[in-house]
């Protein structure tokens, strides 16, 4: 964190136990590399304050995530698949440009906290109101 790193290296993937990664505050962080599928064990997460677009697919294939925070980005939407992140317990996406959340959110059922401020949402999505276990 708190540094000027543009590029995740692709070998970052070969730390099989790595288990928390802070990458927040290098600002041109735009893209993961795909290796980064290999680290099993991650369930923090932290990549705010950066310029990712998109939400890197390779955040889906991190079983064990359960703690991500994509704040102040520029983020647009959030993929369909999202329930693929079935351990995420913790999801911050202020400070972005979502518009709308996807109806599989809903299916986190152990997501606690999610954090949308200041977004582009226009309404209240309806599937929220199945996700019982947020605080």
């Amino acid at each position: 964190s708190y540094n000027k790193i543009k590029l995740v290296p692709k070998e970052l993937g070969n730390c099989v136990g790595l288990e928390r990664l802070e990458l927040a505050v290098n600002r041109d962080i735009c893209d993961l590399p795909h290796q980064l599928s290999n680290l099993k064990k991650l369930s923090h997460l932290d990549l705010s304050m950066n310029r990712f677009n998109t939400f890197p697919p390779v955040i889906l294939d991190m079983p064990n995530l359960e703690w991500l925070d994509m704040a102040s980005n520029r983020l647009k939407e959030i993929p369909g698949n999202i329930d693929k992140a079935e351990n995420l317990h913790t999801l911050w996406l202020q400070r972005n440009e979502i518009t709308c959340l996807p109806e599989s959110i809903s299916n986190l059922k152990n997501m606690t906290t999610l954090v949308l401020t200041s977004n582009k949402l226009q309404d209240i999505p309806v599937c929220l109101n199945h996700m019982l276990n947020l605080r």
